[in-house]
């Protein structure tokens, strides 16, 4: 079960809303750095944050921005090198299989043929100028913006996704990759020392969750049937659903 949310980020419409708000593009500086700096495991950000550096208008934002541009032309180059390498062994599966069908050959064509498709979506998405829904998703483990009031002003900080009780070390996430998200019953007793100390309330408006398509259906498995994900979009009434986050950027 994987949990994901659409987010928001037009700082341009949020100033209209916050005058007096400011971007913390220090701490948006460090997290576009360190991603350089880091490049395994890969620090995620989604496409609509991203593009709030699209025109930059000082110079801590024209190197946000130089950073950004950077890691995109390195994630496309990595997925061109990586399409050749798979149109390669995809012809390779299919002249085997001209000669004689083997299970090696029609293993090799069925995921060459996946990963070409996945490559060729990732392509499309990076080099499109323009921004779609998928763009505003986040995802455990991602940054994006969180709004947050600093000596009574509002102040937007990238914040990660995730539910690290306070204290823990970084090596937790990974040992318990699960801690994203809380349950309501679990508030006054595992999250007692964070919920409402250490993280704030964040509105949510939309979000996902993958789910096996039977357990939706609520049905057993049929007989000689793989389980298949389908992902459940939620718009929750009245259009708003509280979710704690930290309230530091970790």
């Amino acid at each position: 079960m994987c949990y994901s949310a659409a987010v928001r980020a037009d700082y341009a419409a949020f100033r209209r809303l916050f005058p007096r708000s400011r971007l913390a593009l220090k701490a948006f500086f460090d997290l576009y750095w360190r991603r350089r700096q880091q490049p395994k495991p890969p620090m995620r950000t989604p496409r609509v944050m991203d593009a709030q550096f699209t025109h930059p208008h000082s110079p801590e934002e024209r190197e946000i921005h130089a950073l950004i541009a950077e890691f995109d032309a390195s994630q496309v180059s990595a997925l061109e090198q990586d399409l050749f390498a798979q149109r390669k062994r995809l012809a390779d599966a299919e002249r085997a299989l001209q000669t004689k069908v083997t299970k090696k050959a029609q293993e090799d064509q069925r995921i060459a043929t996946a990963k070409i498709d996945q490559a060729l979506a990732r392509l499309t998405r990076l080099k499109r100028p323009e921004l779609s829904e998928s763009d505003t998703r986040i995802f455990p483990g991602w940054w994006a913006p969180v709004l947050v009031i600093e000596g009574g002003e509002p102040v937007i900080w990238p914040m990660r996704y995730g539910c690290r009780p306070a204290g823990k070390p970084t090596l937790y996430d990974r040992k318990y990759p699960g801690t994203y998200n809380a349950r309501r019953d679990n508030l006054r007793g595992f999250w007692k020392q964070q919920f409402g100390q250490t993280h704030a309330l964040m509105l949510v408006t939309t979000f996902f969750e993958n789910v096996a398509r039977h357990a939706a259906e609520g049905r057993a498995l049929r007989a000689g049937e793989a389980p298949e994900n389908i992902v459940l979009r939620f718009e929750p009434s009245p259009g708003v659903i509280l979710v704690s986050v930290p309230i530091v950027a970790p």
